[in-house]
């Protein structure tokens, strides 16, 4: 089992970019845009989420990707 640490910085940066999420999807143009944004929350989410929390690093890095990736889609 993994040190409750490594278990709370876990949960911190799932629940931000959960959080990012939402507020970036907020911010799209249209209805189908915003729903499409929420899609590929949901799949990063998922994506991001595979590794147990022994895998911060991992953790960190996928969350880095996810927001790069959601930004250039979406606010640009």
């Amino acid at each position: 089992m993994a040190p409750l640490y490594r278990v709370r910085v876990y949960a911190v940066t799932v629940y931000a970019l959960a959080r990012y999420c939402r507020e970036l999807c907020r911010k799209a143009q249209n209805p189908y845009k915003r729903q499409m944004c929420n899609v590929d929350c949901q799949t990063l989410m998922r994506r991001c989420t595979e590794h147990p929390p022994e895998s911060t690093l991992v953790l960190g890095d996928c969350v880095g990707k996810a927001v790069e990736l959601l930004e250039q889609k979406y606010l640009t």
